[in-house]
C-alpha cells in the first residue's frame, strides 16, 4: 500500500530529484508532500468512497440523552469498543429511499432494528422543551451536533430500557495528512494513481512548466485517473441500484 511518504518518493524521481528517507529531509521534499496531501484531500471530497462508509454502534443507557459517537467507551466516548468512531465531520448515510441508516435495537439482541428519524438539532430542542421529562420506549427521534471536536447524537426524550443499542451509519473520512514528517507512514487507502499524478501536476505548476502541452497533459492525466477510479468505486452502488431514482 501506499504511504504519503512512497508517493512523495515517486513524484521526486518523476522530477529526476532525490528521493528522501523522510519528508523532512529536505524543504523541497517537504513541499511535494504538501503537495500529496492536497491532492489527497481533494480526491477524498471528490467521491464517497466505499472504504470510508463506517458503522457505529452504542449501548443505550436509561435516561441518557446524550451520546459521544467520537470516542469508544475506552477513550471517554459512548461508542462501543471494536466498532467505529465518527469524526466531528461525518455524515450521516441514507439509503436509496432517503431513508438515514440508523436502527434502535429492542433489546440489545433484537434481530430487529427500529428505524430511527433525523431531526435538526433546532427540531430536537423544540421537542424536548415541550415535555423534557417524556420517556421513550423506543426512541425515534434524533439529531446530530459537533462542538468542534466530537460529534454528538442527541435524543429528545430518554430511553427508558436497558440492554438497548443503535447501530448508524456514517461516511467518516481520514484526516488531513501532515507534511512536517508525521505522516511518512501513514497508509492512504484511496487509490494512488490520481494522488500521484494530481501532486506531479501541482508540482510541474510550482515549478513554472505548466504552461503549453506538458501542463495540460498532467491536468488531463490526473482527471482522467480520478474519473476512473471514482467510476470503478461506483461499482458497489451501481450493482445493487443505489444510484436509481424512486418516486417520494
Amino acid at each position: 500500500m501506499a504511504t504519503l511518504l512512497s508517493i512523495t518518493n515517486r513524484v521526486l524521481r518523476r522530477l529526476r530529484e532525490d528521493t528522501v528517507n523522510s519528508t523532512t529531509d529536505s524543504e523541497y521534499a517537504g513541499l511535494i508532500a504538501e503537495f500529496v496531501s492536497e491532492t489527497h484531500q481533494e480526491v477524498i471530497n471528490a467521491h464517497e468512497w466505499e472504504q470510508f462508509k463506517s458503522l457505529v454502534k452504542f449501548a443505550v443507557v436509561a435516561d441518557q440523552k446524550v451520546y459521544n459517537l467520537s470516542a469508544t467507551t475506552v477513550d471517554g466516548g459512548d461508542v462501543t469498543v471494536g466498532y467505529d468512531v465518527a469524526r466531528k465531520d461525518s455524515a450521516l448515510r441514507y439509503d436509496a429511499k432517503h431513508q438515514p441508516l440508523a436502527f434502535y435495537f429492542r433489546p440489545s439482541s433484537s434481530s430487529y432494528g427500529w428505524p430511527m428519524i433525523h431531526i435538526s438539532d433546532d427540531e430536537r430542542r423544540r421537542l424536548e422543551a415541550q415535555n423534557n421529562t417524556l420517556t421513550a420506549d423506543y426512541p425515534s427521534f434524533f439529531s446530530l451536533r459537533n462542538d468542534g471536536t466530537n460529534l454528538y447524537l442527541d435524543m429528545p426524550w430518554s430511553p427508558s430500557g436497558s440492554a438497548d443499542n443503535v447501530e448508524i451509519d456514517f461516511l467518516t473520512e481520514p484526516a488531513l495528512l501532515e507534511s512536517d514528517g508525521t505522516d511518512d507512514s501513514t497508509t492512504i487507502t484511496l487509490p494512488e494513481r490520481p494522488i500521484y499524478l494530481g501532486a506531479l501536476m501541482l508540482a510541474l505548476n510550482e515549478r513554472g512548466e505548466e504552461i503549453g502541452e506538458p501542463g495540460q497533459m498532467a491536468e488531463r492525466r490526473y482527471m482522467e485517473a480520478l474519473g476512473a477510479a471514482i467510476e470503478k468505486d461506483h461499482k458497489h452502488d451501481e450493482m445493487t441500484n443505489q444510484y436509481d431514482w424512486y418516486r417520494g
